[in-house]
């Protein structure tokens, strides 16, 4: 939550989480605030919440020479869930990424393996293919078939979203 062009340092920052109300004075476990110095006529103010596992609305409230101003933002809590395969040496196998309660739809989800390769829909790799599902009922899919896998592998599911993305392994382990 940011205050531009303001003549004077603001006097207070509250947050306000579904009910809950945090202050510089009145924090919790978990709950991080930070003030930025007051510089170049603005100032801004920054919540971390350590874990929230409910779609919550968050408020900002900042009050400057007797005014109080707010900015109302939604916070989305998605739940990411991969699948691994346990397969023979040189059998195919299919990996699958799903994303669920998510509001929007992802900008994109794609697989990679760490120091290696990426593998998009939009992309061919000998071996590989992606296939994503279309967004629908808050939830996508992407699912990474391997062609022929030699050797144990984790795959890395990465769910991206305009300013954030999340991050899920999945393996595939020969036997």
């Amino acid at each position: 939550c940011t205050v531009a062009d303001s003549d004077t340092d603001p006097a207070t920052w509250k947050w306000t989480v579904a009910s809950t109300q945090y202050s510089a004075t009145n924090s919790a476990a978990g709950v991080t605030m930070e003030t930025s110095s007051y510089t170049s006529k603005a100032e801004s103010n920054t919540l971390q919440l350590a874990s929230q596992s409910t779609d919550s609305t968050v408020t900002c409230s900042v009050t400057v020479d007797g005014n109080t101003y707010t900015e109302t933002e939604d916070i989305d809590i998605i739940e990411i869930s991969t699948t691994s395969r346990t397969v023979q040496t040189g059998s195919s196998a299919t990996l699958s990424c799903e994303v669920t309660g998510s509001k929007s739809e992802p900008s994109d989800i794609y697989w990679y393996v760490n120091g290696g390769a990426t593998y998009k829909a939009s992309t061919t790799t000998s071996g590989f293919t992606v296939k994503k599902s279309g967004y629908a009922g808050e939830a996508q899919k992407a699912e990474l078939e391997i062609a022929a896998a030699t050797q144990d592998m984790d795959y890395t599911c990465k769910v991206v979203y305009s300013t954030n993305s999340f991050d899920k392994v999945a393996s595939v382990d020969i036997y």
